[in-house]
């Protein structure tokens, strides 16, 4: 198009002025890149204590609210951009983005935190209801730590393939030192789904009280495709006609008693609605039934309340002290409108209404105790979490004709659960220590961890009415140990390497256990699996980090084991001699099973060179190989993302920055993707993108960019999983685009 032309070229002409205007660069500038450059990245998720990001026995990747702003990254896809080994899948479905897969484990195998709280979980039933984790606007966030591979011995459960934790605002981060107020604004367009978002914060400062306030609002349209065919059905290559509103708030508030103790709480938000058109629903006909059109309405809201204490007092239990009480409640909720056209009734109009929704309260405690020796040094963690989670599922809706009024359907009754409400009670307890010998440059970092779980459901007459024949819905429960140990040498004073051994353990989802569905039209049924036992995991790392002034490298390899691991939905096993057919009633059969083994091995890297005071190189590297060796025949993970490299080339000259940006992606081949699974194979690709900000004095920042510059037609392959009978070509990235903010703080 002209206009991307256009634009294309002032991009180029505003990066190549970057370099043209280094003759103007001050002593001030120079300091302040030293200052940066200087600043040691810090975790807290990697062993629940606060350590620099070098120096844990883990891979952690840490990307701050600089990083998100410069990056222009408005959804949870958009900041793991340029992470290899994390991705999040979604693109082109009318039910929005996925949740975050690591070193191929996704779903409710990663735990996703916000300021230590678990997000809702994951769920799908059936074509009309799908809820997954994005529930976060990030605009609101200061940090998000990820760590990569099995944490279950600090983190429990949810843990088994890694841990997104999101970190909110704080008065502090606010408010400049000095100083008793703290504002901030941000504006913000891109240009691939035409969102306009806009954010406000305020935090004051008052003798022994601080508070924050911040709200955010987002709007736009569908994602752009690169598909150019507007018709209607499955062959449909452009993007569903899509509306959408995001809104947010968060108040948070800090009580000093000036000895040492605080009080805490937080208030957090979050509602978003979207309107599709589903464009390439229309002509899919079932039993001689042809759907004409279809529309959706979806909504997703979350709201989490948090009261805390904290004491930094010594004491002979503890030099830190933590306790949070909190209450969450979720709800998805999705609606589909169609006009169909039946052979036997004419003109119908369906309505499908399906509902999700969660209640959790919990309380969590944690404390740290430092013990400092003549040749060794221990800082212990320790603390206990209790949560109970409320789970309920409805489905409902109905079919009109206007001859014949409503009709009730025999081969489904409605309304109806996909599993009876269930209540799930989960305790935990763990114990870490760091262990530190100065004398022999070594760090050793044991944890250990107990849980306990239980499922109690509650099933009434919605469900036994929707679902006749099937057997009574069973309470369960499991406990597991799960340890860890981390090691850490410095080889040298620029070099360290480090290495962990830990468990990992995931217990069966309530909605795996007691599902059930019977549906005659279509043929098919699933049923319970009162048998079904715990995922259990074994992960070992092996890695080294190399630093000096000029360079900064870190390489590392895995493997992680996975026994029992659960397969939601396959055939039940009992009716394999019958192809799946139950003979009693000859309905196909689905049941959640424990397969055999899955094995992942894969290779990391990473590193940064300072060509000088204004040039810097990056590159990230992920590659990954995944097993599913239980059966008789061992087949491919389709769920690890193919090998990525990204490269980068950063410049910072007198108040700007820039950096050029090229994402290379291997295809993801046939024989790389277990013959079950329903995706095509994904082409290689190469993206460059091109990212440039510009401080004005102490208050204003602009970022702006520019992505995919040379207009690559890309699929990615963890789109992949929702295009089911879809032309491909629906689920592709935008073309050239462009996105930019700009934030103000005062």
């Amino acid at each position: 198009m002209p206009f991307r032309i256009r634009f294309l070229a002032c991009a180029i002409a505003l990066a190549c002025a970057i370099v043209v205007d280094s003759a103007s660069e001050n002593a001030a500038d120079e300091d302040t890149a030293e200052d940066e450059n200087d600043t040691e990245t810090l975790t807290v998720v990697a062993t629940r204590t606060e350590n620099s990001a070098d120096e844990v026995p883990a891979t952690v990747s840490v990307i701050t609210e600089e990083e998100i702003d410069r990056k222009l990254a408005r959804t949870i896809q958009d900041f793991v951009r340029y992470e290899p080994g994390v991705s999040v899948g979604g693109t082109g479905s009318r039910f929005g983005l996925d949740g975050f897969t690591i070193r191929g484990i996704g779903g409710n195998r990663v735990l996703t935190t916000v300021d230590g709280i678990s997000l809702p979980d994951e769920f799908e039933f059936g074509p009309f209801l799908n809820s997954d984790r994005d529930y976060v606007d990030i605009d609101l966030v200061d940090r998000v730590e990820i760590v990569r591979g099995p944490v279950s011995a600090l983190y429990g459960s949810d843990a088994l393939g890694g841990v997104v934790s999101f970190v909110s605002k704080t008065p502090a981060d606010l408010i400049k030192v000095a100083e008793d107020w703290g504002r901030s604004t941000k504006l913000g367009y891109l240009s691939a789904s035409g969102t306009l978002q806009a954010s406000a914060k305020i935090a004051k400062q008052l003798e022994g009280l601080s508070f924050l306030a911040g709200a955010t609002q987002s709007n736009g349209s569908e994602r752009e495709t690169q598909g150019l065919e507007d018709v209607l059905g499955h062959d449909r290559t452009e993007a569903n006609p899509q509306s959408w509103t995001t809104t947010s708030g968060l108040v948070k508030f800090q009580m000093l008693d000036g000895s040492q103790q605080s009080l805490t709480g937080d208030l957090e938000v979050y509602s978003s609605a979207v309107d599709t058109k589903v464009l390439s629903a229309a002509g899919t006909t079932v039993m001689g039934t042809v759907t004409d059109k279809r529309d959706a309405e979806d909504t997703r809201d979350r709201t989490r309340l948090v009261l805390g204490y904290q004491n930094t007092q010594q004491s002979r239990l503890f030099s830190n002290l933590s306790v949070q009480l909190f209450r969450q409640t979720s709800a998805t909720e999705q609606l589909t409108f169609e006009s169909q056209t039946s052979l036997s009734l004419g003109t119908l109009s369906r309505t499908r209404s399906s509902r999700f929704q969660q209640t959790s309260h919990g309380l969590s405690l944690h404390a740290e105790r430092a013990g400092i020796g003549a040749r060794v040094s221990h800082r212990i963690a320790y603390g206990a979490e209790f949560v109970t989670t409320f789970s309920e599922g409805l489905n409902d809706g109905r079919t009109y004709s206007p001859v014949h009024g409503i009709i009730h359907s025999p081969f489904s009754v409605l309304p109806t659960r996909g599993f009876p409400n269930t209540e799930v009670r989960e305790t935990g307890v763990y114990v870490q220590d760091e262990i530190r010998f100065p004398d022999l440059r070594m760090t050793v970092v044991p944890s250990v961890r107990w849980d306990s779980f239980s499922a109690t459901p509650e099933p009434d007459s919605v469900y036994r009415d929707g679902n006749p024949g099937q057997p009574e819905p069973v309470p369960f429960s499991d406990s597991e140990i799960t340890t860890r140990l981390g090691l850490t040498y410095d080889a040298s004073e620029s070099c360290m390497l480090f290495a962990y051994f830990a468990q990992g353990f995931r217990a069966p989802s309530y909605a795996d256990v007691n599902v059930g569905f019977t549906n005659f039209a279509l043929g098919y049924k699933t049923i319970p699996s009162p048998n079904l036992k715990s995922e259990t995991s074994t992960g070992t790392e092996f890695g080294a980090r190399y630093g000096n002034e000029t360079m900064h490298l870190s390489l590392s390899g895995y493997i992680n084991r996975y026994s029992k691991f659960i397969s939601t939905l396959a055939l039940a096993p009992r009716f394999l001699p019958t192809r799946g057919l139950d003979p009693a009633d000859g309905l196909l059969t689905f049941q959640s099973i424990n397969l055999g083994d899955v094995s992942i091995s894969g290779l990391e890297s990473r590193g940064t060179l300072n060509l000088n005071d204004r040039w810097a190189a990056r590159f990230s590297f992920a590659r990954a190989y995944g097993e599913v060796s239980g059966g008789k025949n061992p087949a491919p993970l389709s769920s690890v993302d193919p090998a990525t490299l990204v490269l980068g080339l950063e410049a910072n000259v007198a108040g700007w920055s820039g950096e050029l940006i090229a994402t290379v992606v291997a295809a993801k081949d046939e024989s790389r993707i277990d013959p079950s699974d329903l995706r095509p194979a994904t082409d290689d690709y190469r993206v460059v993108d091109l990212l440039v900000s510009r401080v004005f004095g102490e208050r204003m920042t602009v970022h702006f960019g520019v992505f995919n510059l040379f207009n690559e037609t890309y699929l990615r392959w963890a789109d992949t999983l929702a295009i089911g009978e879809d032309h491909p070509d629906r689920f592709t990235q935008p073309g050239t685009n462009f996105a930019f903010n700009l934030r103000t703080e005062w």
